[in-house]
């Protein structure tokens, strides 16, 4: 879809769970065909994701400003780098940021980790887009953050959002 192919994978299990040896065959046979490889790990490193960590350029662990869910953001940083991915590879992406949250800045400071993105709460326009069917519309606060996150994990600048003037931004919806 898109340009992107996806691998998901079955809850239906019928053999073992995967083991390192599987991720490393799984990398090694698919990055001659892609420029890039984005996996999405359960919330445990095992033996067998470790390949995954261990390989990875970038690792960017998922949170939301709350107290608890920060403190497992931090629990999940130690964890990596006992797993061998040090802090300079590892960054914060926040979900669901409310202005009265804590900024940016302070969220990094605490989690001694850079922020990669913050994608702010639009459960209006997330919403509408499960229930249709459809994608989140361009031009939300959630699509220009999801736009800057791909933009980065490329090594791209992102683009520059189009600036209404006038009447006929003022017009546009």
């Amino acid at each position: 879809a898109e340009g992107v192919d996806w691998l998901f994978a079955t809850p239906e299990r019928t053999t073992g769970l995967p083991e390192w040896s599987d991720y490393f065959q799984l990398i090694e046979k698919v990055r001659a065909y892609y420029d890039y490889i984005l996996a999405d790990l359960p919330e445990v490193v095992n033996l067998a994701t470790q390949e995954l960590t261990r390989r990875a350029r970038l690792i960017s662990i998922v949170t939301t400003p709350e107290v608890l869910p920060m403190r497992l953001a931090k629990q999940r940083c130690a964890e990596l780098e006992r797993w061998g991915a040090g802090a300079e590879r590892t960054t914060i992406l926040v979900n669901r940021w409310h202005q009265a949250d804590l900024s940016p800045g302070d969220l990094a400071g605490h989690l001694a980790r850079p922020i990669g993105q913050v994608f702010p709460n639009d459960y209006k326009s997330l919403r509408a887009a499960v229930l249709n069917g459809k994608p989140v519309p361009q031009g939300t606060e959630f699509t220009r953050a999801a736009t800057a996150l791909a933009a980065q994990l490329c090594g791209e600048k992102a683009p520059e959002a189009p600036r209404a003037g006038g009447l006929r931004g003022l017009l546009k919806f």
